[in-house]
């Protein structure tokens, strides 16, 4: 099922972000009327987040858009090292939102591998809701 996203963003994060295998914990952001939230709230075509831990007693709070490594992915493809790559929510993380949100990114249109969520999970609909992902949107 292809769905046709109308989103603006203006300001993203575009790069190689090498977690080097490193635990982030206790992280908070409560920002429960903002989009686009995440450790990287929206990521570009051109990023790749990599080896990287969201750990025990993070809370991700926001309106829609929501994940725990980044809210939105604007196409990013398999290809030369891009996309989100062996990233971890470790259990006793808490991601919120009104609608689309998922452990590791709320909306993604493009390529993750050798990811895990074990996060708390929750909407206040039922529009897009999932443990990796809302959505996976491959974009074609």
């Amino acid at each position: 099922m292809q769905v046709m996203l109308q989103v603006q963003v203006t300001i993203f994060f575009e790069g190689t972000f090498d977690g080097n295998g490193h635990k982030i914990k206790n992280v908070v952001i409560n920002t429960p009327t903002n989009n686009f939230v995440g450790l990287f709230g929206t990521i570009s075509s051109y990023t790749c987040i990599k080896n990287l831990t969201l750990g025990e007693g993070s809370i991700i709070k926001g309106n829609k858009f929501v994940g725990g490594i980044a809210g939105f992915g604007l196409g990013y493809y398999a290809y030369n090292d891009r996309g989100i790559r062996n990233c971890v929510v470790e259990e006793g993380v808490s991601i919120s939102a009104n609608s689309d949100v998922g452990g590791i990114i709320g909306i993604a249109e493009g390529y993750m591998t050798g990811c895990l969520s074990l996060a708390d999970i929750s909407a206040t609909t039922d529009e897009y809701v999932g443990g990796i992902t809302s959505l996976l949107n491959d974009g074609d």
